[in-house]
């Protein structure tokens, strides 16, 4: 059951479409409940997905392409995994796997880890 919390701090039950939508109104609407269709667009699409072994040099994977987001797997017990796309070294910890969102134009994803023979799995979306 969903619940939610009135402006007044009451506690209300919070009704949803058969669909499983939430209904919201919206700030200045004369209707106290209503629905509004948001469309929500995804256009994009998986660049690539794969296992891939690095070490402490620099692995390069050519992308000349808007990426809208990184998720990677660092499948090591020690070694920290370090992702530049051109701006920035983004860094994963040992055995975490993390989503990054960088909605930018990225033209070679470097890939290097603290250590040797280190498994790490990576899915790249951006624009097709």
């Amino acid at each position: 059951m969903l619940k939610g919390f009135t402006e007044k701090k009451e506690l209300k039950n919070v009704t949803v479409t058969p669909k499983g939508a939430i209904l919201v109104s919206l700030n200045g609407s004369d209707k106290e409940e209503g629905s509004a269709d948001i469309p929500i667009t995804d256009n994009s699409t998986t660049i690539l997905s794969t296992v891939i072994i690095v070490s402490t040099t620099d692995t390069e994977i050519p992308l000349n392409k808007k990426i809208k987001s990184i998720m990677i797997a660092n499948c090591s017990d020690e070694q920290t995994v370090i992702i530049n796309a051109g701006k920035e070294d983004l860094q994963v910890a040992a055995n975490v796997a993390v989503e990054l969102p960088l909605n930018y134009d990225v033209k070679t994803l470097n890939i290097r880890a603290t250590g040797e023979d280190v498994k790490v799995q990576i899915c790249i979306k951006g624009e097709a």
